[in-house]
Order: C-alpha cells, then structure tokens, then sequence
C-alpha cells in the first residue's frame, strides 16, 4: 500500500511542472530529516532525483531495494502434453503430405483417431512390395528410379513397423514380413527367398541365411536366446581339391554381448605331411604332386595366395614370414585375420589360417557389414573400395574374449579332432606309406617369403 502511495505522488509530481498543491488535510508529510547529507542527496538515481522530499526518497528506496520478508513462490506449472489429433483436419493433411510417404504411411496407422482423419490413402501408396527374384536388389531398377525409391519407402515402413511386432522380421528381397517361431527356427529356411543372393553369405562352406542370423538377434535382444547359443557351428574335414590336403575346415557364428553384433569365424586347418613319399591322394600307390599353390579368401578385399612344395617341404603364404604367428587386420572391413604354423611332431606340421568378420547387428541386410560380407571386392580392386575405420583386433576379441595378440591358435584344436583328422582316408594312406618306408625321417619345414627366394616372387605375380 505504500509503494502504491508512493507511486502515485511520483507520477503527479513528474507529470506536473507546477508546484504541486499539497495540503496538510491531503497528505501529510514528514519534516525535512537533517541527518541526510549530500552524499545521500548525490547517490540518488535519476528518476528519484525528481522529488524534492528527501525523506519520501529514502522512504521509497526502502520499498524497492529491501527485500521482503514473505517473498512471493510461483509455483511451477507443468504443461500439458499436446496431441496433434487436436490440431485441425487441413493442418494435419498438410502435414502428413510434407512427409516422406513411409513416415506418412507411420504416422496414419499411429492411432485409430489419426487412421479416420487420414485414412489409407499414405499405406496404400506403399502397397507394391517390388519383390526381388534373383538378382541383387541394389540391380533390380537401375531404369526406374521411381519404383526404386518406392521400394525402400515400403521397406523402411516395414523396418520400423517390425520393431513393434515381436513375431516378425524384414524380409529384404520380398519386401514384406515374415514370422518367425518362439526360437530362431529354421523354418525360415523354406521360403524362396532364404537364399536370395542378398540373404546368402557365399563365405561359408555350409548354407546360413540372413533370415536366420536376423531371427536370432531379434530374440536376442528380447533376451529369449543366451550368448552360449550358437547361431552356426560346423566341422568337416576333407580332402582339398585345390591344395590336395588333408583340411579340417571350422565355422562358427556367434553374437557378441560386447559390440552386439553377429560374429563369424572361419578357421581352415591343413595337414602338411611329414615326407614327400606320403600320399596326397586316397589311392595309397598315388604319388603326391610335386608341388601346387592355390589361394583362400580372407575377406572380400583381402586373400591367402599359399603355395606348397610336397618334395622339398617348402611352404609359403601370401609373402608373410611365418617363424612367428601372425595377427593382422584388414584396412576396409572389420575382419582380422591370423596365420601360424605348428609342429605335430611325427605328423607332420599344421598350417592354421583363422579369420574373423563382424557380420553387422542383424537387423538390415543393407547393412555395411553384410553388404561387405557378401559382395566381391577382389574383382572390384581396392582403389573403389573406402577405407573403414575400426580399432583392429576388436572383432577377434568380441569373439575370443581375449585381446587378438593374446590369442592361441593351437587350442582351438583338441586331441579328438586330431583323431578325425588322421582317420581321414588321405591320413590313412600315409600311414600305408610310413609302414613301407621304415626308418625315414621328418623332412624340416621350410618358410619362404618373396624376400628370401626369388622364385617365390613369379608365383604370386
């Protein structure tokens, strides 16, 4: 009320430049206080320098500076959540035509109230799946941009609506969904489209679909699958056509807690026998070849070029030094790959070539990783391929558990499958040879490189 008061004799006085009439039945004012002195006169701001009462100044500088006693809370106020359902018909059309037709297609079916207003006009806009038959889907419609876009317009509707149905996945070369079991069945195995060119990863020696790999982290991130189940697990152990060894060839995918991502290890084992007068072949009486190279790929950008003399016992691999294992990773994907040597004794010696390729999360077969995994970037050549940054050695340690120089080759082999190995009609046929020939003793294994021996140098030109 004093403020108030004050207020008022304020503006009166400032907006008059008469002497203001004050009588004493109006206002009464206080004397003149003697104890302000110049000081307090000069420190006046300039508006309250208008008034010539010093002591309705202090009185007034009072009300303003002090603080009150019972300051006044504003409570806070929490604002209402808004819903675009209220916002008017024409605003909303205008807004569901501005977006992209697979949001627009979400946004109509995001509730019943949204479906009446917009109806099925964005969804059936979407309607075609464009299914691929055979050929990569990136290859389907080079002609027709538009039915391209439209195509990844349905499939990114169908990407993000699957997030929301347990029971179901992407299918990239149909375009539609499927269903998939409690598990990560193999049912999905069946359809047409499960060893489509994109769903196939051409690296493996067995069959494994990206429906599968898809399924499974699904149910792994709905936590229905552990990490101790293995998504792929196989063991074969053949004759090699190509080096006419006796190969025990290993694949195993995994999912990795650590990155979240599908993991796929390769690991081909090869026997190099023990003297040039063993057989490469079933026929015990078969002379082995003098010598033979042939090469196995490590990743779309990368290959092992082998080469291996069966008379002199001389072995070489892709130019590398062998008289330690070797851990290297590739510049383009996220693949490590490892090469060692080891001595079995009377056996002979083992090559083990061992790989690691991070498949990506499983949740596109657009995915980088996968398109990586299953293109062919040997024919392609380097120079069109970008380089991809990735701390090297983290894919094999998502999958080892232990960082990749730490790594030890020769446990991932147990006695059992030694045994497996040397059951192997080939393995058989030496022993034939070792009988005939008593007495003979292990040639030494020896490493070339093309640093060591020219001729190594025109076997890989």
């Amino acid at each position: 009320m004093a403020f108030d008061k004050a207020k008022c004799l304020l503006i009166s006085i400032m907006g008059n430049t008469k002497s203001p009439d004050v009588s004493m039945d109006t206002v009464a004012l206080p004397e003149k206080d003697r104890s302000i002195s110049e000081d307090d006169k000069q420190s006046l701001s300039p508006v309250t320098s208008f008034i010539e009462n010093p002591a309705l100044v202090l009185d007034l500088r009072l009300l303003t500076l002090e603080s009150s006693t019972n300051p006044i809370e504003i409570a806070p106020q929490t604002p209402k959540p808004k819903n675009i359902c209220r916002l008017p018909i024409d605003v909303l059309l205008h807004l569901a035509d501005s977006l992209p037709p697979d949001t627009a297609a979400l946004l109509s079916i995001s509730c019943k109230a949204m479906w009446h207003i917009l109806g099925s006009k964005y969804v059936g806009a979407l309607n075609k799946p464009y299914r691929a038959a055979s050929f990569p889907v990136h290859a389907m419609y080079r002609r027709n941009l538009n039915i391209q876009l439209y195509r990844s317009y349905r499939y990114n509707f169908l990407q993000l609506l699957a997030r929301d149905l347990p029971n179901h996945i992407t299918c990239y070369p149909c375009n539609k969904l499927h269903m998939i079991g409690v598990a990560y069945s193999q049912r999905l195995l069946v359809k047409s489209c499960a060893f489509h060119v994109d769903n196939a990863l051409p690296l493996l020696e067995g069959y494994v679909s990206f429906h599968v790999l898809q399924a499974a982290m699904k149910r792994y991130h709905q936590r229905h699958i552990t990490l101790s189940i293995s998504l792929y697990d196989e063991t074969i152990t053949f004759l090699s056509p190509m080096s006419q060894l006796v190969e025990c060839s290993r694949e195993t995918i995994h999912i990795s807690h650590t990155t979240n991502s599908i993991i796929f290890r390769k690991q081909r084992i090869l026997l190099l026998p023990a003297n040039h007068h063993y057989s490469s072949y079933e026929d015990p009486d078969a002379s082995a070849p003098e010598s033979i190279s042939w090469d196995y790929p490590i990743c779309p950008h990368l290959k092992w070029d082998c080469f291996y003399d069966f008379h002199a016992r001389k072995l070489s691999v892709s130019e590398k030094s062998l008289t330690s294992p070797r851990f290297q990773s590739c510049e383009y994907c996220m693949t490590d790959y490892h090469v060692a040597v080891q001595d079995r004794k009377e056996e002979g010696d083992a090559l083990y070539l061992t790989r690691w390729q991070d498949l990506g999360s499983g949740e596109s077969p657009r995915e980088f990783n996968w398109q990586n995994a299953i293109s062919n970037g040997t024919t392609q050549g380097q120079d069109k391929v970008s380089r991809y940054a990735y701390e090297h050695g983290s894919v094999c340690e998502a999958f080892e558990r232990v960082p990749g120089e730490r790594y030890k080759f020769d446990e991932s082999m147990r006695e059992q499958d030694w045994e497996i190995v040397n059951g192997h009609p080939v393995s058989r046929a030496r022993d034939v040879q070792r009988e005939r020939g008593k007495g003979e003793k292990k040639l030494p294994l020896t490493i070339l490189t093309a640093r060591d021996n020219a001729m190594v140098r025109s076997w890989f030109v």
